[in-house]
């Protein structure tokens, strides 16, 4: 259930309740993905059938309950002054899940070693909320607009158990589901909340009718306490640790867009970001918070008398304290040092002719490791393709007896991407096409949209060289819409 009630009893005020339940039960079919031996490189044995599962789908069962509900009010003072407020609780309720999990390939490349982890009964709730106030504004013969608000999120999860325990080994060209799992190795019972208070602000300043400035910032207070009790094996007595955390930062934002000529538009803007990396490595060390600085300059310019526009950007994206794979120690994370992204993004978006809309991108990016004890510096960034592209059209009769009736077609260009960040391995690059067929009148809409069309065997990502993860098939979603 997904109800919306919406009430406006005038034009400057209006209030929308929503909320949604849901409870499923299913196989917990999580992505696990296949040895890059055998997927995207030579295997002896042959190549491993692409829908191979090396989990247990007699085990990988998970029931879920959850639910939210919330509002988001608005109200206009005036025609230059205005306030948003809005408020969101959220839950999940899970009982125990199991789930077996890859961990290598053996020597005779078809083995593949496993172990078993069971999460739960997890019980989580959130809390969040956003107040601001967007106001017009002159002083002198500057124009404002400003923005200041406030938020704060909230996440609780009750005690949970994560229990890992040794698990048979599959084979990938015959595997045999069903098997007992084996001896207890760890577990773990958390109690975990996490609260995050934010205040921001913006300043949009028109400082002449073709030249305008931003100047903004967000200040981050963050903390997290975690209460965790460990037990190595059965015969060992339990250790119990409380883990705080508490990080704060300001992040400005400083941009710029001059307009020489109306159809051209020249932009740069810097801004800094953070993000509190949740979690402690294998040693129980909290995390660093993530950081990030971006420099961008570019341009936009509208063509076609304003029916097609094209930007151009250029853009510098450094990240500190990363959360990674920690490759001594699968099932935990660690943080590097720094990496970079360098970039170029060109973007097209427009009506060619009445009823007939495109969108093209193409981008070009460098990523790679810039401080790191443990990968090579200049080290190329794992799952980012140096070139992607993509090109989606779409159709719709815009009157006559099939007005309303379309299409869309669109291909989606990856590059070639590093697997993982030493370098080791490479996927292969892939073009993937979509198409959608659309029917619209008055109140009823109805869409078809085909993903993969030509059902091209691809792969998107990998977690490491023992998970390297397959797109997705052809699919065919239907959808069906009334609007009163």
């Amino acid at each position: 259930m997904a109800p919306v009630i919406t009430w406006q009893p005038n034009q400057d005020t209006k209030l929308t309740i929503s909320g949604e339940y849901l409870s499923s039960q299913r196989l917990d079919f999580t992505p696990l993905g296949l040895p890059a031996i055998g997927t995207i490189l030579p295997n002896p044995n042959g190549k491993i059938p692409p829908n191979t599962y090396v989990g247990d789908p007699t085990l990988d069962k998970v029931k879920v309950t959850q639910g939210r509900a919330g509002y988001k009010f608005e109200h206009n003072f005036s025609d230059k002054w205005s306030l948003y407020n809005s408020f969101s609780y959220a839950f999940l309720e899970r009982p125990y899940t199991t789930n077996i999990t890859p961990t290598s390939l053996d020597a005779d490349n078809r083995t593949v070693s496993r172990f078993d982890q069971i999460w739960g009964p997890t019980s989580i709730s959130n809390l969040s909320q956003d107040t601001h106030v967007v106001g017009k504004f002159n002083t002198g013969s500057l124009e404002h607009q400003l923005l200041v608000g406030v938020d704060w999120y909230q996440r609780i999860v009750s005690p949970y158990s994560f229990i890992i325990r040794t698990f048979p080994s599959l084979d990938i060209y015959n595997p045999v589901y069903g098997q007992t799992p084996g001896d207890f190795l760890d577990t773990r019972k958390d109690k975990e909340r996490i609260d995050d208070l934010g205040i921001y602000f913006q300043d949009q300043l028109a400082i002449a009718p073709n030249l305008k400035l931003v100047l903004g910032g967000r200040g981050d207070f963050e903390d997290q306490k975690i209460d965790a009790t460990t037990t190595q094996d059965p015969t060992s007595p339990s250790e119990r640790t409380v883990t705080s955390q508490s990080n704060s930062a300001f992040s400005p934002r400083l941009g710029i867009v001059y307009q020489p000529i109306p159809p051209i538009s020249l932009y740069a803007s810097y801004s800094r970001s953070f993000d509190q990396a949740l979690g402690t490595d294998v040693n129980n060390n909290s995390f660093e918070p993530t950081r990030g600085t971006q420099y961008e300059v570019g341009v936009k310019t509208d063509l076609l008398n304003n029916k097609l526009s094209a930007t151009l950007t250029l853009y510098q994206l450094t990240q500190s304290n990363i959360v990674t794979t920690d490759i001594n120690n699968p099932i935990y994370a660690i943080q590097v040092g720094e990496q970079r992204s360098r970039g170029v993004e060109l973007f097209f978006t427009g009506e060619l002719a009445p009823g007939w809309n495109i969108i093209a991108a193409y981008n070009y990016t460098d990523g790679r490791v810039t401080r790191d004890n443990t990968y090579k510096v200049g080290s190329l960034l794992a799952n980012t393709p140096e070139n992607s592209a993509s090109l989606w059209t779409t159709y719709i009769i815009p009157k006559g007896k099939l007005q309303g009736l379309g299409g869309g077609l669109g291909v989606f260009y990856f590059g070639d991407r590093e697997g993982d960040l030493t370098n080791t391995y490479t996927l292969p690059s892939y073009v993937r096409t979509d198409a959608a067929l659309y029917y619209r009148h008055n109140h009823f809409q109805a869409a078809l949209n085909f993903r993969n069309l030509f059902d091209v065997l691809y792969y998107e990502g990998a977690y490491n060289i023992n998970r390297v993860f397959r797109g997705e098939p052809f699919e065919v979603e239907a959808t069906l819409k009334w609007q009163l």
